[in-house]
């Protein structure tokens, strides 16, 4: 079985150690969260049309679970794309990263998603690709403020570092995941 890391990349115009340490990072000003599905930089490729319904459908969960409410918007600068993740970084085996850029005042004030269009993907449950929606629900957390979670006691949470072919699961929320997302947004 083969296992793929979910990256996140934390930029940030102050940086401190909370954002690798514990399990929540400082989260956006405001609970409401825009993004758009069409890359936008350099060589970040827009969603493949057949997959932005699962990417709309992971930050849905999100918003109906939790405080954080996700919504799309052709305006944002927050977007979601498709790339070789290495050349951002990242290591060839990375499923996905989330890029996080945070203000002075450590606030969110622009993150970033990238697919590794290296990878195989799938919206079925295909035991030879990723699933486009768990990963974008994992990806969705990071977006919020979320770290990767790595304790052996958070393996089925959205959150937890490591996803696999064919993983379904992480498309739904566990309570850690919820409950972490919530102390960022009372």
């Amino acid at each position: 079985m083969k296992r793929y890391y979910l990256i996140l990349a934390t930029v940030a115009v102050l940086l401190f150690a909370a954002s690798t340490v514990f399990a929540a990072a400082p989260g956006w000003s405001s609970s409401s969260v825009t993004y758009h599905l069409n890359g936008h930089c350099c060589d970040v490729l827009a969603v493949p049309t057949a997959y932005k319904p699962n990417v709309r459908a992971a930050a849905t969960t999100w918003t109906n679970q939790t405080r954080i409410d996700y919504s799309e918007s052709s305006s944002s600068s927050n977007w979601v794309g498709w790339g070789d993740v290495t050349d951002w970084g990242a290591p060839s085996s990375a499923g996905a990263i989330t890029m996080r850029y945070y203000n002075s005042s450590n606030y969110l004030v622009l993150a970033n998603m990238i697919f590794n269009q290296n990878a195989t993907w799938a919206t079925d449950g295909n035991a030879s690709a990723l699933d486009v929606q768990s990963v974008a629900a994992h990806e969705f957390g990071h977006f919020g403020g979320l770290n990767d979670l790595t304790a052996s006691g958070d393996l089925a949470a959205t959150m937890y570092m490591y996803t696999y072919y064919g993983e379904t699961h992480k498309r739904t929320l566990e309570t850690r995941d919820t409950s972490l997302m919530n102390s960022l947004y009372p």
